[in-house]
């Protein structure tokens, strides 16, 4: 009995890394569960709008983010150093999509779809990457985005190709918002690209922590005139609903904090793996929350996009390149190597992206 518990804790002890990576991912992945619940309700419930969400999913890791840079005394921490201002101004407003496109998808769309399009991100990265940092791709990489798109296709199912209803098969969400979700998605994920490129840019002119304190500050800014401009009703949440809201503020929050140890103690390429636990975990949630599972043209969808990922980011290691999954696993990468304590990092809405050792780390 002794040695089985001394196995244990010697697993655990050399899988601490990965264990709190695929954790993280976990809450990541209820996160976006508790912001279905509020989003996708039934009449008369009010569902509370993607501009609110942001605005109080992000201020609070605004908070959590200049705290820290506050008392770990951080210079610039305000808006970073003059010569990268402009780029970190960039890089939050086309991250803004990314994080916009998660939250609207997911009113219109199984989560699992809506998770697995965010995998798209590191195959569209690749084609900016060679349009805007002059980096090159394979033959064989530019066949798995195109097969990518495929799936995207597949779980889009417009009607001109694939026939049937205008209505999914429960009825409730039109072909016509179906195929908005994916498009907004779709341009969610150029934002997350565009992110991601931008990040690279910037490169280490300026402190891990003072990207992600950028971003979110500006998103609670576009989302507040977002919601001015639409005149859209804040929505007060009233018993489970505010329940919701405190889980998904929380859930970020743990994620986020489970995230950036493990990025500590877990190598990329290896780490990365467990990202894709993400999409387990939204089927699951699926099942037990929704009673919903995919069906066979989803299921293909999700198989063509996981498949056209994976190869990316195996070939890109191959290549002496790790993937990556996210702004904050790239700003945990550069942040850690320079200090070893723990930070506090945003956004759950973008994912998997494969990138260059020399600036990840």
């Amino acid at each position: 009995m002794q040695a089985r518990i001394e196995s244990v804790r010697d697993f655990v002890k050399r899988n601490q890394g990965l264990l709190l990576i695929a954790l993280s991912q976990f809450f990541f992945s209820s996160m976006n569960v508790w912001a279905k619940l509020l989003t996708d309700v039934k009449p008369p419930a009010v569902p509370v709008s993607t501009f609110q969400l942001i605005f109080v999913r992000m201020s609070l890791t605004y908070v959590c983010a200049v705290i820290y840079m506050v008392t770990q005394k951080v210079d610039d921490w305000f808006l970073g150093p003059k010569e990268v201002r402009g780029l970190l101004v960039l890089r939050s407003c086309v991250g803004f999509l990314g994080l916009f496109s998660i939250y609207f998808s997911l009113r219109y769309l199984p989560l699992s779809d809506a998770t697995v399009l965010t995998f798209l991100v590191p195959c569209c990265t690749l084609v900016m990457g060679f349009f805007f940092l002059g980096e090159g791709f394979s033959k064989k990489e530019a066949v798995a985005g195109l097969i990518a798109l495929g799936g995207v296709v597949f779980i889009a199912r417009p009607v001109d190709l694939f026939g049937g209803s205008s209505h999914d098969v429960e009825g409730e969400t039109t072909n016509a918002q179906r195929l908005t979700a994916v498009g907004v998605s779709l341009l969610g994920v150029l934002g997350a690209s565009a992110a991601y490129v931008t990040i690279r840019r910037i490169g280490k002119r300026a402190h891990a922590l003072i990207s992600v304190s950028m971003f979110s500050l500006c998103s609670c800014l576009i989302s507040l005139i977002g919601l001015i401009v639409t005149r859209q009703a804040v929505v007060v949440p009233k018993g489970k609903g505010m329940l919701y809201l405190l889980l998904m503020g929380l859930a970020g929050f743990v994620a986020q904090f489970l995230l950036t140890m493990g990025l500590q103690r877990e190598k990329a390429g290896r780490g990365s793996s467990a990202l894709y636990l993400q999409l387990l975990f939204a089927v699951v949630w699926e099942k037990v929350i929704f009673d919903t599972t995919p069906d066979i043209w989803s299921g293909i969808g999700i198989l063509l996009i996981l498949a056209s990922t994976l190869y990316v980011a195996l070939s890109t290691q191959a290549k002496v390149v790790v993937p990556e999954s996210s702004p904050e696993e790239q700003v945990l990468r550069r942040d850690s190597s320079s200090s070893s304590q723990g930070t506090i990092v945003s956004s759950e809405g973008e994912l998997a992206e494969g990138r260059r050792r020399e600036e990840a780390i």
